[in-house]
């Protein structure tokens, strides 16, 4: 027993960053993939600085003073130099999919997610193209991120910092969705999320107010407490709208359509499809109990209601969506989904390990 416990802390620490450069290598080798529909016309916005402060900020690279013809050999160079530097944002949407999963489920599902991450279309097939919509995934999980941390989770302990902490969590998780919905203005699902969670704070409080009108009558509702319970969520929704109004500047009267796309969510391989699929139903249905779970207890929200929050709006968007555009800020999503699918044949092999080391 005393080398088993430091041999899997070695073992997962060892795993760790294998997991988390999973789908940097994924989108790498897709990044010898011929130049994607529209692909060179947003290098060529780029060139001209119309495409939007954060599309400039966040996809742009060193470009030249005169663009080469879109089919020479400097073209494909240019084109490589920006979908090596778009890496960077898979590493980040990576490391914030571990970092979600690691909140709300624990170890070792963001392992799982980050390898189901590697193996999904938008990664696999489409990781290479060069479109703003990479970057407004991470960003979207961050904000999700931030909604995992908010004090009306989980109070501190100090309380005089509770009001601070919640006002800068609050726009900064405004800021990160406001700065996605500013990058995919067509992909406005982003904005849902933390419409969302509001609606879920709300339920949990309409549960608690029942209980309090039933014991102690009208005249004991904490209508006070109940608003100060809202205000930060309807001010994450109204400063979402008005950061991403702010980044669009004057490209909100030229909204980019999202990027066509020919490769779909699920991997490509019909094997790899039917696990992530059944893993992705067996996950809904743990999360789905975990909502419950968390609406049910007063006073506490764990952070598996952002998780389910963005799976729930993203993935019924990438439902939704016709066939053909871009899809990756479900990807995530369905990562964070099928990990949590994973945990019913882990506890089936723990309880099968459990069964066989205890014998009657």
């Amino acid at each position: 027993m005393s080398r088993a416990g430091p041999l899997a802390t070695w073992v997962r620490l060892c795993a760790a960053p294998v997991a988390l450069a999973l789908p940097v290598a994924s989108a790498w080798f897709a990044c010898d993939a011929p130049a994607g529909p529209g692909e060179w016309a947003l290098v060529e916005s780029l060139h001209r600085g119309s495409a939007g402060p954060a599309v400039l900020l966040c996809s742009g690279g060193p470009l030249p003073e005169a663009l080469p013809a879109a089919d020479s050999e400097a073209a494909t160079a240019l084109l490589g130099s920006l979908r090596s530097l778009q890496l960077a944002w898979w590493a980040a949407l990576s490391a914030f999919t571990w970092l979600v999963a690691r909140r709300a489920l624990g170890n070792p599902f963001p392992m799982f997610a980050c390898a189901l991450l590697a193996l999904l279309g938008p990664v696999a097939a489409g990781g290479g193209i060069l479109r703003p919509e990479v970057p407004a995934a991470a960003f979207g999980m961050l904000g999700v991120l931030l909604l995992q941390l908010l004090p009306t989770l989980r109070p501190p302990r100090v309380r005089r910092f509770s009001r601070t902490n919640t006002l800068a969590l609050v726009a900064t998780s405004a800021c990160a969705f406001g700065t996605a919905l500013a990058l995919a203005p067509a992909n406005a699902t982003w904005l849902l999320v933390p419409g969302l969670m509001m609606l879920l704070v709300l339920a949990s409080l309409v549960m608690q107010l029942r209980r309090v009108l039933a014991r102690h009558g009208f005249s004991t509702v904490p209508v006070r407490a109940a608003a100060f319970r809202m205000l930060p969520w309807v001010l994450l929704v109204l400063g979402s709208m008005a950061f991403a109004v702010l980044m669009l500047g004057s490209a909100v009267t030229r909204v980019q359509p999202l990027t066509p796309m020919a490769c779909s969510l699920l991997p490509d391989e019909v094997t790899a499809a039917v696990l992530v699929g059944m893993l992705a139903v067996v996950g809904s249905i743990l999360l789905l109990l975990g909502v419950g779970t968390s609406l049910g207890r007063p006073g506490h929200m764990g952070p598996i209601l952002p998780l389910f929050a963005c799976c729930a709006v993203e993935l019924l968007h990438a439902l939704l969506v016709p066939r053909g555009v871009d899809v990756t800020s479900a990807a995530a999503p369905l990562a964070l989904v099928a990990a949590q699918g994973a945990s019913l044949p882990l506890l089936a092999f723990v309880a099968l390990r459990a069964r066989r080391g205890n014998p009657r």
